[in-house]
């Protein structure tokens, strides 16, 4: 999921701070629906587990993401989103799977 403010993996655009106002950190959006399945707060910290890896990152309301889908940005070294991604390639083009990875999610006591 690609920021408005930052450019690539952000290794330039983290550095300016103007941009950094607008978006400073990573967060991993989620319908509303499944925060309140989970008990979940604007910027309650959870623990994303996939069969790979796990981060630990924020989270954010956002109506636009559909009931059990999350996405998140790549955008920031602190959450190392790539940990969650299998090894394995698309079959067909050759690409990794970074886009449909099951993931597991708990919140964390801060």
């Amino acid at each position: 999921m690609r920021s408005p403010y930052h450019f690539c993996a952000g290794d330039v655009t983290r550095n300016i701070d103007g941009l950094l106002k607008n978006e400073s950190e990573a967060y991993l959006f989620m319908n509303p629906r499944d925060m309140n399945d989970l008990g979940l707060e604007n910027r309650d910290l959870v623990e994303v587990t996939s069969r790979c890896g796990r981060i630990k990152i924020k989270v954010k309301m956002s109506e636009s993401i559909p009931p059990g889908i999350v996405a998140t940005r790549f955008h920031f070294e602190s959450t190392l989103v790539n940990r969650l991604t299998p090894p394995e390639f698309d079959p067909e083009s050759l690409t990794p799977n970074y886009k449909d990875i099951p993931v597991n999610i708990r919140k964390l006591a801060e």
